[in-house]
């Protein structure tokens, strides 16, 4: 597998024609082939001017010269456009992974299984069927998260589609690769922008709205609802945990930066865009809370739990700042996740699989990351003169085992 990268560049805005502003984001069948992964004109970086990339994925090698041609001739509108090929390997649980994953009935029956076979596979649970023709196997599925088997459901129904509309909702969400707290199962949705009602089947959850071109997008070579767009309806209608751990990602994908960074006025300019799309859909469902669930994010959360825990904090009436340094006399810093203001109290938010999954503890014990952990709490206190706690998943659940964390560890009352 190799990524295709267009790159294309202007000495300034204004050089950028009017007639092409915006590389385009679908390019008829050739779409349905290909990842295209399109950005838009935005300063360069290092080099000056203005600059555009394109990422076109899985390429095929003998098609590469007539891809060329295309992108430059149709993507990509620069002078100064030029195409590089990079190889790329695919990560365990990636896109690729997951859609190899699903396999159609007679792909089956041209390995020699027969129709007899394939329906006391089914039965047994050794193969689940995702779709009308469309199957997994239970062990490939077993290896993701929810998120990923989400993913797979995503795929094989995406293979099944004619006329329908983009993946929507939690399908969009796990296409952008954003976090679904909490999630366990559902049905891949579409949007049905063309008809006044749609029904819902076994495989598919249908959901009459209208969708403008411009909120539309394309990952994994499969049509869903672009990043805002996907952002805004998780908001409207999910869980306000879910919708802000999503929130977060989604300003993290779209404004990537090291850690203390500064990008609150572009982050700040972002969520209005989506607060003034929210206020033209005054009377809609979910747009009270949608629009709470956009101010508080920031995209300062490391994790799902840190946002959850900002919305608890919230909820319960504290002031709390994020991601705060704590500077030594020898250079070295820490960023504690929270700080509730005028308390002179710390918080960091743990999940059990930093210490209890060992891919993440990369051959280091837990015990070992319990230690460097103290000892990382004892400097930070010895440090800042100020009171450092923990709290988990099972303190996050819900509003009121955060309460009953808050009085269990003798958290004064916000100040109001």
């Amino acid at each position: 597998m190799c990524w295709g990268v267009v790159e294309s560049s202007y000495p300034d805005e204004k050089a950028i024609p009017d007639e092409k502003p915006l590389p385009v984001r679908r390019c008829g069948a050739f779409s349905s082939r290909y990842c295209i992964l399109v950005g838009g004109w935005a300063p360069g970086r290092g080099t000056g001017g203005w600059q555009c990339r394109a990422v076109i994925l899985r390429p095929q090698c003998a098609q590469r010269a007539e891809l060329a041609r295309i992108i430059h001739g149709f993507l990509v509108c620069g002078p100064c456009a030029r195409l590089s090929w990079q190889p790329v390997r695919v990560q365990p649980g990636s896109f690729e992974e997951i859609r190899d994953l699903v396999f159609t009935r007679n792909e089956l029956l041209r390995t020699g299984v027969s129709e007899r076979e394939i329906t006391r596979l089914v039965r047994e649970g050794s193969i689940l069927r995702l779709a009308r023709g469309l199957y997994a196997t239970a062990q490939g599925l077993e290896k993701l998260n929810p998120e990923g088997r989400h993913l797979a459901h995503v795929f094989a129904i995406n293979r099944t589609m004619r006329a329908e509309g983009p993946f929507a909702s939690n399908s969009a969400a796990v296409l952008h690769s954003l976090p679904l707290y909490r999630f366990t199962s559902a049905r891949p949705q579409v949007l049905v922008t063309h008809r006044e009602s749609a029904a819902n089947t076994r495989y598919v959850a249908r959901r009459v709205a209208p969708c403008k071109d411009a909120e539309l997008s394309i990952v994994g070579g499969v049509g869903c609802t672009n990043l805002e767009r996907t952002v805004l309806d998780l908001a409207r209608f999910e869980a306000p945990e879910r919708s802000l751990a999503c929130a977060d990602a989604a300003i993290q994908l779209k404004f990537p930066a090291d850690r203390g960074d500064d990008l609150a006025s572009a982050v700040q300019v972002w969520k209005q865009g989506l607060l003034e799309q929210l206020a033209r859909m005054h009377r809609g469902r979910g747009v009270k809370r949608a629009a709470e669930v956009i101010r508080l994010a920031d995209g300062s959360a490391d994790s799902p739990l840190e946002s959850v825990a900002r919305l608890r904090f919230t909820n319960a009436g504290y002031d709390v700042a994020t991601q705060v340094k704590v500077a030594f006399p020898s250079g070295e810093k820490y960023y504690v996740d929270f700080e509730l203001l005028g308390l002179n109290i710390l918080c960091e938010v743990d999940g059990k699989v930093k210490y209890t999954n060992a891919a993440l503890r990369r051959g280091i014990s837990a015990e070992e990351i319990v230690y460097e952990e103290k000892r990382r709490a004892d400097r930070i206190e010895g440090r800042t003169k100020k009171r450092l706690v923990r709290l988990g998943a099972a303190e996050l659940r819900t509003q009121s085992s955060f309460a009953v964390w808050l009085r269990d560890f003798g958290i004064p009352l916000p100040r109001r």
